[in-house]
């Protein structure tokens, strides 16, 4: 895989761009424990199951125009598109929103920021 910049990183929902300061995707396999006592050298065996994902995204908040108010907690999001470089995307048709973290740093005076924590509902494609 070639090296990549996150300087191109872009958030899109539903076709429209999406105010951030960075994403994260995190995927998982499901693995479950097969082992019994069948099973030979001592070994553990395995079962691959499914797939899931969950993506988070931080910015910065605008009172004029919040970047939450299309992430409610509980609220199913569609069309997300989390571009790497301007190009090759993760593509998560469907998810929804699990958490909202909003940080006042009062004593420092510094801008306000949020993080969106969401869980995709069935698949998604990595990086197209």
């Amino acid at each position: 895989m070639a090296t990549k910049s996150a300087k191109g990183g872009t958030c899109t929902i539903n076709s429209t761009a999406f105010k951030i300061t960075d994403w994260r995707f995190d995927g998982q396999q499901n693995i479950s424990d097969a082992t019994d006592s069948g099973s030979s050298a001592n070994f553990t065996e395995h079962v691959i199951g499914r797939r899931s994902g969950r993506f988070s995204l931080s910015g910065y908040v605008h009172t004029d125009a919040l970047p939450n108010a299309q992430l409610t907690m509980g609220t199913p999001i569609t069309t997300v598109h989390l571009t790497v470089d301007g190009t090759a995307k993760y593509i998560i048709p469907s998810a929804t929103v699990r958490n909202i973290r909003v940080s006042a740093p009062i004593r420092s005076g510094d801008t306000l920021t949020f993080e969106a924590e969401c869980e995709v509902n069935g698949p998604y494609t990595e990086l197209a």
